[in-house]
């Protein structure tokens, strides 16, 4: 299995890579990553071969060991063997009654007004947007730094520079016929979450997910680089809290 190491000594590796050794056992994994990234806040340790753990306050909350076509997770005295995605909803349970409450990520990071933001990405957290750039805080400069740790980087593949970039946010974009804002229109909606075929379309189908991002991220990576574009998973949760509401 390959893997890189970050700046900071960190090991890291491209989810996909599990494949291989996972098989049928790595979309379970892929889906239970992502949804602790998405819906707590810890860091990860991963040793670039089969153990990985989810950190808080320097300690270890959940373990997962890696073996040929299955994986164990264990936290709070729990711990299941997965083959397949069929205990999935019983360890998101518990999951949310265990974690420490402090470390559930706030709500307001992951709900999202879809007249305001249509396509699902969250502009006003993206650290590419202007205004997390102005008055001395220059974003751009941390986004360059976290996006190679979390997407990338390939094996030899040639950083691309953001350090310098700032986005004026997607009001030009618009004008100029962006597709994930005519898409919904030209269906007759006012944004991809009415629509509800972002699963399948092929605006959506290139968009990234909390679980690729690469074994071995902080917190603060996924904070501030994963959550403001989990859109598909961002209008899963505003529909799923509409229909509560209801």
């Amino acid at each position: 299995m390959r893997y890189v190491i970050s700046s900071d000594g960190r090991v890291l590796t491209p989810t996909r890579e599990l494949k291989p050794l996972l098989k049928e056992a790595f979309p379970a994994f892929f889906k239970l990553v992502g949804h602790i990234r998405l819906y707590y806040i810890s860091d990860e340790n991963w040793d670039g071969k089969s153990f990985l753990s989810f950190k808080i306050n320097g300690g270890n909350f959940i373990t997962m060991k890696l073996f040929e076509n299955n994986f164990s997770i264990n936290f709070s005295n729990k711990n299941y063997n997965i083959v397949d995605e069929k205990l999935l909803n019983v360890i998101f349970d518990e999951l949310k009654i265990t974690f420490p409450i402090e470390q559930h990520r706030p709500i307001e990071q992951l709900l999202i007004n879809p007249n305001e933001y249509s396509c699902g990405y969250r502009c006003d957290l993206c650290l590419m947007n202007k205004r997390n750039n102005q008055n001395g805080y220059e974003g751009n400069k941390i986004f360059h730094e976290m996006d190679w740790n979390c997407y990338h980087p390939e094996y030899g593949e040639e950083r691309a520079n953001y350090s310098n970039i700032v986005c004026e946010g997607c009001t030009l974009e618009r004008k100029n016929g962006c597709k994930n804002y005519t898409c919904p229109i030209e269906k007759g909606f006012t944004n991809c979450m009415e629509c509800g075929e972002y699963y399948t379309c092929d605006i959506c189908k290139d968009c990234h997910t909390p679980g690729e991002c690469n074994l071995g991220i902080t917190a603060d990576e996924v904070t501030k680089i994963v959550v403001p574009y989990a859109r598909k998973e961002r209008f899963d949760l505003s529909r799923n809290m509409d229909a509560i509401k209801k």
